[in-house]
């Protein structure tokens, strides 16, 4: 992000690891929820997402609020083999995934991320803090 879109628009999505990315320090946060914190860089039209848990703790939690039992789409709902399945490079492009997802689509955190992903896109370059903060409101 920092070399490849020095001058242009970005948003990276990490996980909150122990070890973060040293960029992350010239950041600063707009907003939080439970599992989900937004930073925006103060020169650049640069965004991180940071997922707390690790991304695939977060899918549990989500599927868990959903009521979606995450064995029925043929994954394991322990946390362990889960994170074995979502590390498959080909995880992007796995139906079980698709069809987890569309059955969790609008509910919870997993709405803030699409809001909040659609508006970044949608507003690229005019992205307000105002605005962002509401959306981290309205899907509470």
């Amino acid at each position: 992000m920092q070399e490849k879109f020095a001058d242009r628009f970005a948003v990276g999505i990490i996980d909150a690891d122990k070890r973060r990315p040293g960029y992350l320090n010239e950041f600063n946060e707009i907003a939080s929820s439970e599992h989900i914190k937004l930073f925006r860089h103060p020169a650049r039209s640069h965004f991180i997402i940071l997922v707390n848990p690790a991304a695939d703790g977060f899918i549990l939690s989500c599927a868990e609020i959903a009521n979606v039992n995450v064995a029925d789409y043929g994954l394991s709902p322990k946390l362990k083999e889960f994170t074995a399945q979502t590390k498959n490079v080909m995880s992007n492009k796995d139906p079980r995934f698709k069809r987890l997802f569309r059955s969790m689509k609008g509910i919870g955190e997993i709405k803030l991320m699409e809001s909040l992903i659609s508006y970044l896109a949608d507003n690229t370059y005019q992205a307000s803090n105002d605005r962002i903060s509401e959306i981290f409101q309205t899907n509470e």
